[in-house]
Order: structure tokens, then sequence, then C-alpha cells
């Protein structure tokens, strides 16, 4: 699965194992280091996100929520 996210004029595309959409968005990876090169791309365009590593209870992720991220979009494909 693909998402796309535009913060501002910048964009990254991620590979995604899936999406969980609830409080927050959660974008799961296979493995820690795709998640981390993930909230490294993210943190580069100014996302705020946290990183969640492959013993969190949701495996490897990164977390992203509304507060602080106000022109923040998403295409999932």
């Amino acid at each position: 699965m693909d998402v796309i996210v535009l913060n501002h004029k910048n964009k990254v595309s991620l590979q995604v194992q899936h999406v969980d959409i609830g409080s927050s968005i959660d974008l799961h990876f296979p493995n820690e280091n795709q998640s981390f090169d993930a909230f490294q791309k993210l943190r580069e365009i100014g996302v705020r996100c946290f990183h969640a590593g492959k013993n969190a209870p949701c495996g490897a992720s990164v977390m992203m929520y509304s507060y602080g991220n106000d022109s923040l979009q998403l295409q999932i494909k």
C-alpha cells in the first residue's frame, strides 16, 4: 500500500503494510529500519510524528496526530 504525505508544499511517498486511522494516523511497516527511515523522511518535511520500534505492542510504526500538523494531507492508495 502506498501513502503519500503532503505537508505545505513538501511531499513524501511511503510504502506501508497497513494504515490505522483513529485518534492518530498510524503507518505500519514490516520492520524497524523501514519505519525509522519513514519517520526521518516525515520529520524532514516538517511533519510532527512519533516512531515506535519493533518491540512496541503495535509493531514498527509511525504515528501522526492532527495537533501541530495543520496543513497535513494524506493520499492512501
